[in-house]
């Protein structure tokens, strides 16, 4: 049976102080790593409308859309954690949500590498139940 695709959103959180400018740069960087990944799809969540006096494309900073299926999971979750441990100056947080589901990731080394693997494990859990019964 075919690996059932779902859809991640992926939600940048870089502090209550973080600049627009930082939260868009610390996206991109994630953004542009996981275009290596296995997912099928990876795009910036774009907003349904723009800001009045706003140009350019209508782009929600801090979150990234992923369509992907089980078997793709555990190297995105690799992606995210290299990403984390490599933001030595600023704490962050990667919220991974599908359907009402949610799971956190922090970093750098703000959990245990056990923690780290049993959340990595409960994205590949839910992207399965999802994939089994799409209503969750």
């Amino acid at each position: 049976m075919p690996d059932e695709v779902q859809t991640l959103i992926l939600t940048i959180n870089l502090g209550d102080d973080a600049l627009p400018d930082e939260v868009n740069k610390a996206t991109t960087q994630l953004y542009r790593e996981l275009l290596a990944s296995d997912a099928d799809r990876v795009e910036k969540m774009r907003s349904d409308r723009l800001e009045t006096g706003t140009k350019g494309d209508p782009i929600t900073i801090g979150a990234i859309a992923l369509a992907l299926g089980a078997a793709a999971a555990p190297g995105v979750v690799e992606i995210v954690k290299d990403w984390l441990n490599r933001r030595h100056a600023v704490p962050v947080q990667v919220k991974i949500k599908l359907g009402d589901d949610e799971i956190e990731l922090s970093g750098p080394a703000s959990i245990s590498a056990e923690e780290f693997e049993a959340r990595a494990e409960r994205v590949v859990a839910l992207l399965k139940k999802y994939g089994q019964n799409p209503e969750g």
